[in-house]
């Protein structure tokens, strides 16, 4: 009887989970960098407006104007910052979304061991075949003998000796099944006799 075999079953989504780490890493890295351009960008734009009040206690409003010019010019680059980060933020939700499912999706279809189901069908298939064809040639075995052992010889037994050559021909169809149909039995009817 053969073996049954196992195969593996390859993973799908392995790939795009490193591929999708990665971005969630770099998505992740881009939005501290933006974080820190807001900050470093307020913290610029506040010690330029402590040094325009600095000017204006002096009385220099020359000097005032462009240090509020400057600081004007950190708090819109602090503004832009922020637009990134949201930007970013969106995107990271979606890097992290599909690397979730990504997840899932390589979780269940994960490198396994299956059994190959073929062999085992295969020999189902041929084992049923054996046990139909030890039953017909069983069954034509009996009618033969009743054939020969009950009866004068040459006597005709009515119906018998068609029935077995019937049985005998689907004993043979189970074994081929793309054999044609035996002219002289034709195909077994409700009656058993081979009659048409």
């Amino acid at each position: 009887m053969d073996t049954p075999r196992f195969r593996q079953v390859p993973g799908r989504g392995r790939e795009d989970v490193a591929r999708l780490k990665e971005d969630l890493v770099r998505v992740t890295q881009a939005e501290q960098s933006a974080r820190r351009r807001i900050e470093d960008a307020e913290a610029e734009a506040r010690r330029w407006r402590d040094r325009a009040r600095l000017a204006l206690d002096r009385g220099d409003d020359a000097l005032a104007q462009q240090a509020m010019e400057r600081a004007l010019r950190f708090q819109e680059q602090a503004e832009r910052a922020r637009a990134d980060v949201a930007e970013i933020a969106g995107h990271a939700a979606a890097v992290q979304q599909e690397l979730q499912q990504a997840q899932i999706e390589a979780t269940v279809s994960s490198p396994r061991l299956v059994v190959d189901v073929d062999p085992v069908a295969d020999r189902f298939d041929q084992l049923e075949r054996e046990a139909a064809t030890a039953e017909l040639d069983r069954e034509v075995a009996e009618l033969r003998s009743k054939l020969t052992g009950s009866q004068p010889a040459g006597a005709p037994v009515e119906g018998v000796q068609t029935r077995a050559d019937a049985l005998a021909y689907s004993a043979d169809a189970v074994r081929d099944p793309g054999a044609d149909t035996h002219p002289a039995a034709g195909p077994i009817t409700e009656q058993g006799d081979g009659r048409r």
